[in-house]
């Protein structure tokens, strides 16, 4: 299932833009794979596009608050879903990066995101969890980032995407 969805939105100085947001979700290898991206523009000129969703929320108004609601809908399964078919660690390795790395690259003046996938494998080294050993690929510990891995869509997730693109 796919559809696109409109949004009118303004910058800080009133100039309005409509954001296209399209979502997708597909059957996988595996299971369902989930997808949005978005194109803003003003119908003469290309603002932005892709995974923009941050600035949006960040430096956009709504036009018609009314429609806020979903695209915060949107926004909440991106974030939470987005491509869960390409995912470089395991759940563990995963977890680890989001509850330390930041710190971690701070303690060493390191900006995170200079060189981001080799500081996250040193970082995961530290750890332990370069190779997680609790995640067999073909008998083996997985190593992070050499392959994909498929993380599930909850079936609350399921159902709210379900209820996007109706």
């Amino acid at each position: 299932m796919k559809d696109k969805l409109y949004f009118r939105i303004a910058n800080e100085r009133g100039l309005r833009y409509t954001a296209e947001v399209s979502v997708e979700l597909k059957e996988g290898k595996e299971q369902p794979v989930f997808s949005a991206s978005v194109s803003v523009g003003n119908g003469y000129r290309f603002l932005m596009g892709g995974q923009c969703f941050d600035e949006i929320v960040e430096k956009y108004t709504f036009v018609n608050p009314e429609r806020k609601a979903l695209f915060m809908e949107i926004y909440d399964l991106w974030m939470r879903n987005h491509l869960n078919d390409r995912n470089a660690g395991t759940p563990k390795q995963i977890e680890a990066l989001k509850n330390g790395f930041d710190n971690w690259c701070g303690e060493r003046g390191i900006n995170p995101s200079n060189d981001r996938y080799t500081n996250q494998c040193e970082y995961l080294r530290t750890l332990d969890l370069y190779e997680d050993k609790g995640y067999l690929v073909n008998e083996e510990p997985y190593r992070y980032g050499s392959g994909w891995i498929y993380r599930p869509i909850s079936e609350d997730d399921l159902k709210r995407i379900n209820v996007v693109l109706k």
